[in-house]
């Protein structure tokens, strides 16, 4: 793991808990609140590892996607196959 990539995931992804009972502590994007997993899942189902395209379709920024790949690499333990429990990851694009 490279300094760059502990850099993208200090600035881009929070996994802090949260009180808020809507919502589930996992690691998201910071600024958006999507699931690490979902991009992760998107990214190698969906897209065959095109960053470009689940940023679109994400309305993430390239960086933030890198971020979450990064996260996916320090924690392999992360359940990236949610998504295939009620579909897709898919299922969890915005909008």
């Amino acid at each position: 793991m490279s300094i760059a990539d502990d850099h993208l995931i200090e600035r881009y992804i929070t996994d802090e808990p949260t009180a808020d009972p809507r919502k589930r502590n996992e690691p998201v994007i910071a600024r958006t609140g999507t699931p690490v997993w979902a991009v992760v899942a998107y990214c190698q189902q969906a897209c065959k590892g095109s960053v470009e395209m689940v940023a679109r379709d994400y309305t993430l920024t390239a960086e933030e996607v890198r971020a979450a790949l990064a996260y996916y690499q320090q924690h392999p333990e992360l359940d990236v196959r949610k998504g295939e429990e009620t579909g897709s990851a898919s299922e969890s694009l915005p909008g």
